[in-house]
């Protein structure tokens, strides 16, 4: 489970875990033959911040072990 991640040069304190699910979904859109070597692995978090931002981040588990690299995908805007 994430804790913190930095995205621009700042850094966030993870809160509270809103949501989490895995994002096993194609590569590339539509491939004309799919293979379970373009499948995404992503565990996804949905993250409220010390700050009390929000954001979506995933970890992309990569295909061999040792691979894998966290992403910052979208700060969500509150309305």
């Amino acid at each position: 489970m994430p804790t913190s991640f930095c995205l621009d040069k700042q850094c966030f304190d993870i809160d509270e875990i809103l949501d989490d699910w895995q994002d096993w979904g194609f590569a590339g859109g539509a491939p004309r033959q799919k293979s379970w070597r373009m499948r995404r692995h992503r565990n996804c978090y949905l993250v409220r911040t010390s700050s009390g931002d929000i954001f979506e981040i995933y970890h992309d588990r990569g295909i061999k072990p040792g691979e894998g690299v966290w992403i910052a995908y979208r700060r969500k805007v509150l309305k």
